[in-house]
């Protein structure tokens, strides 16, 4: 859970994304974690304490993901890269940056 909304983002594309979130009224929760889905709303868990969260027309839930290689890559093949969100969890562009790397050497 993250303490703020796209802290990885250029700065200026950010501010105008957070200007336009609190000019459009947008409640954001950061640090929070989704217990129960209901037909209300959403029951949360925010900095150790139970909260329920209704009255919205729209819920977006933006979640991080962590690294998941589902297989031995160990001889495999004579070589295996592993690229992207295998390695890490990050934003597209390093993706597609180690991507662009592997592709040079092979």
């Amino acid at each position: 859970m993250l303490p703020a909304v796209a802290e990885k983002l250029y700065l200026t594309v950010r501010n105008d994304m957070m200007d336009r979130l609190k000019k459009e009224e947008v409640d954001v929760h950061t640090s929070t974690k989704v217990l129960e889905i209901t037909p209300t709303g959403v029951i949360a868990e925010c900095n150790g304490e139970k909260v329920t969260l209704e009255g919205y027309d729209h819920i977006i839930l933006a979640l991080g993901s962590k690294p998941y290689v589902p297989f031995d890559t160990e001889g495999l093949a004579p070589e295996v890269y592993t690229v992207g969100d295998a390695v890490q969890a990050r934003d597209a562009k390093w993706a597609i940056y180690e991507a662009y790397r592997v592709a040079q050497k092979i």
